[in-house]
């Protein structure tokens, strides 16, 4: 799979680097960072809290969508992206959430240069929608996952996606 390189790098880059306090006993990642910013034109608003390797970062983007953004581990790292969506056009197939992350991994893309990883993402899940179930890691390189699942509401769902690393 050509894309394992690829997929590690974009996987470090978002999640942090260098070690702020300087303690050699820290993550050699350093701490989780801000992704987003609220001086992107599509975004309304941003916060970004974090504490030790966990992070917790809101955004409300100005087409109305909203993510929430947990990152944490060190050894084994995930990004958590819940997205809460206004609508979705069949909640009862697997393959339209799958399909709503793609579009919502595109739309990240989409936000400026150093955003065009999620575009490598979404290809690759895109590549294998049709393998995944909910709550159920689908492995897009080795040791690299990502998995789905969903809360259906009647004025909104949400959708999350995870994208971690398992040891095995």
């Amino acid at each position: 799979m050509s894309a394992i390189p690829v997929i590690l790098l974009i996987f470090l880059m978002f999640f942090g680097c260098g070690n702020p306090q300087g303690n050699e006993n820290d993550c050699p990642l350093g701490q989780p960072t801000a992704i987003f910013s609220d001086t992107l034109k599509e975004i309304q608003s941003q916060k970004f809290e974090v504490t030790g390797q966990e992070s917790l970062e809101t955004v409300q983007f100005k087409n109305g969508v909203e993510l929430e953004l947990a990152q944490r581990g060190c050894e084994e790292i995930s990004q958590e992206f819940q997205f809460r969506l206004l609508e979705l056009a069949d909640q009862n197939k697997t393959i339209a959430w799958v399909e709503a992350g793609v579009e919502q991994f595109k739309f990240l893309a989409t936000l400026g240069e150093q955003f065009s990883p999620f575009f490598i993402w979404a290809t690759s899940i895109e590549e294998q929608k049709q393998n995944f179930a909910f709550n159920t890691p689908q492995e897009l390189a080795p040791g690299f996952f990502v998995t789905f699942n969903k809360v259906a509401g009647s004025d909104y769902s949400i959708l999350i996606v995870k994208l971690h690393t398992e040891k095995k």
